[in-house]
């Protein structure tokens, strides 16, 4: 019996430590931009939603912002995280030949996001950070702002 709770102590502690390595705090988000929990019909920017996103990005927070003027190339935007996490960002893969994407790497996920009556699929890409400043390329002009999906390590 002493062995069994031992046991159920240590799988606590465990899982106690893995909720909160994986906590991440979002703050001092720029251009205007807001943080959210990712869901279907949420924002991808502005007036844009997001119609369906991989499952394993299902609860994470999200950083997004305003589209700005669709006849210019937008602002790179940036936000701080508290703890190390996976920055994930989803492209409008109509677009993504215009980033500047040093030190992304493509992943096979794939999203997509409501333009009116249209569907338009995203690409996604990722990046470790270690806890601090996360910097996000600019879109090109006439292109979605990047939505970046934090997930804690």
């Amino acid at each position: 019996m002493k062995f069994a709770k031992l046991i159920l102590c240590a799988l606590s502690v465990v899982a106690i430590c893995g909720m909160s390595s994986a906590a991440v705090k979002v703050s001092a988000v720029t251009s205007k931009g807001k943080v959210a929990v990712i869901k279907e019909g949420g924002s991808r920017s502005g007036g844009y939603t997001i119609k369906q996103f991989p499952a394993e990005f299902k609860g994470l927070e999200v950083v997004s912002v305003p589209r700005g003027n669709p006849n210019k190339a937008g602002n790179p935007y940036s936000f701080t995280i508290s703890a190390p996490a996976t920055v994930y960002i989803m492209i409008d893969a109509r677009q993504v030949k215009n980033y500047k994407l040093e030190g992304w790497t493509q992943t096979k996920l794939t999203a997509t996001w409501i333009a009116g009556k249209s569907t338009y699929k995203d690409v996604i890409f990722k990046k470790d950070f270690a806890a601090g400043t996360v910097a996000i390329p600019a879109n090109p002009r006439s292109g979605l702002p990047c939505l970046a999906v934090i997930k804690g390590k």
